[in-house]
């Protein structure tokens, strides 16, 4: 083998990468029909699959070429035994993966200075009402145990 251990991606890692399930990671190994789809093999290593980086590279790059080998130019896609989610997967991959650091941002809207102010005192709200609550489990706790050492 010419790839390094840090040339190695874990398969969660690689669903997460090419934005499908395990599950179709799976199918693209195993299932017969898929074969043909030439995605790269796995390296079983302590119990897990990981694929070559490089050769992912090599197959998102012949996909986003269009050079896929189950595909005739002139047959329309639903021809062929893929899913509707696998379809789109490639037809993402014709359009070219984003990297992470491409990816759009996917953070939450500006909160206002209300919605900060509700939502900090909602916070402030549910500790008090918890401090309240074991003040008063150790209250209670106090009252049984003195009750117990009064009874003895």
């Amino acid at each position: 083998m010419t790839e390094g251990i840090r040339d190695l991606i874990p398969d969660p890692d690689v669903a997460r990468l090419l934005q499908v399930s395990k599950m179709t990671i799976w199918r693209w190994t195993h299932d017969e029909k898929f074969k043909k789809f030439g995605f790269p093999s796995c390296i079983r290593l302590g119990g897990r699959n990981y694929r070559s980086q490089s050769a992912l590279d090599a197959w998102v790059r012949d996909r986003a070429m269009g050079k896929m080998a189950d595909v005739a130019p002139d047959e329309p896609p639903d021809k062929h035994d893929f899913t509707p989610d696998e379809h789109a997967h490639v037809r993402r991959i014709r359009r070219g993966i984003q990297r992470d650091d491409e990816a759009p941002s996917r953070t939450r809207r500006a909160e206002t200075p209300e919605e900060r102010n509700h939502r900090l005192a909602k916070a402030q709200e549910k500790r008090d009402r918890e401090r309240a609550e074991l003040r008063a489990y150790h209250k209670l706790q106090a009252e049984a145990e003195t009750y117990l050492e009064e009874g003895e």
